[in-house]
């Protein structure tokens, strides 16, 4: 399929350097009430969360680096 047949929006949250940490479930919720999670897959990332707080806050995917985020993507692409 081409753009022009699908749209898919994601957001990806990272939370390395630990301060932006505590941000990320705030950030998942304001998707939620901007009724845009219906719409928009999120997935975060980084050393201070864990794939439990992903699943904690609703997100759909965890990825605990850069390299692993690509494969966590790619799977939610092609679930789509």
């Amino acid at each position: 399929m081409n753009m022009t047949e699908r749209e898919l929006r994601l957001s990806t949250l990272n939370a390395e350097g630990g301060r932006k940490a505590d941000r990320i479930p705030l950030t998942i919720e304001a998707l939620r009430e901007a009724e845009l999670r219906t719409k928009e897959k999120a997935t975060i990332g980084g050393a201070p969360v864990s794939q439990e707080l992903a699943t904690q806050i609703g997100a759909d995917g965890y990825a605990p680096d850069g390299a692993s985020a690509v494969d966590v993507i790619s799977t939610l692409l092609s679930d789509e």
